[in-house]
């Protein structure tokens, strides 16, 4: 279990390496990197330039501390397609920067509009069969919860649990059991957790 300190007061009042080493002066070893202009910041395109990742990495190596996870929000639900379409862009390029930094999870909100639930569902749906795969791939946990005006906001409104299967390399019907991913819904606030099976 990593006890982790979320940044996100820190990183409007400070840079970089000041937020780093304030956080080791505190007695934390881990930062949960909630969303930074500089970074991952809400909805928009990952900025996390070279310059920035040089900062970043110079102070956790002075300090010992460690990124146990991400938070990012993005549109991934819609409403609308190209909404959509960007965020699964910015998800793709988080995952790289999440891998180029050795952070195995990424948090997120299912996101959307409660008053299109409907079409949010089927979006979020469309996004996760696309990024499923790469997830998979890079050995990434993403942990989803919902919020309020999240398009989904209780467990109850949704269904339980969803398994995906990938079929790789097996006859139809074959279930690949180190590829597939599993979807939970639980008690409220929602937790998703998506995982390769037999992890």
């Amino acid at each position: 279990m990593k006890i982790a300190f979320d940044v996100d007061v820190l990183a409007k009042q400070m840079d970089i390496n000041r937020m780093v080493h304030q956080v080791a002066d505190w007695g934390y070893k881990y930062i949960e990197q909630s969303p930074h202009p500089r970074i991952n910041p809400f909805y928009k395109h990952p900025l996390f330039s070279k310059e920035c990742e040089m900062q970043y990495r110079k102070a956790l190596r002075e300090t010992g501390v460690e990124i146990s996870s991400f938070i990012v929000v993005y549109r991934w639900s819609g409403p609308t397609e190209e909404q959509r379409r960007f965020a699964v862009s910015n998800w793709k390029r988080m995952i790289e920067i999440a891998v180029d930094m050795g952070v195995t999870v990424i948090n997120t909100e299912l996101s959307g509009d409660p008053n299109q639930q409907e079409i949010c569902n089927g979006m979020w749906f469309r996004s996760m069969e696309e990024l499923l795969p790469i997830i998979e791939r890079e050995g990434l946990r993403v942990e989803i919860q919902s919020h309020p005006y999240d398009f989904c906001e209780l467990n109850n409104e949704t269904c339980k649990e969803r398994e995906y299967e990938r079929r790789e390399g097996g006859g139809e019907g074959e279930k690949n059991t180190e590829s597939g991913v599993r979807t939970y819904w639980m008690e409220d606030p929602v937790c998703v957790w998506l995982r390769r099976y037999g992890m």
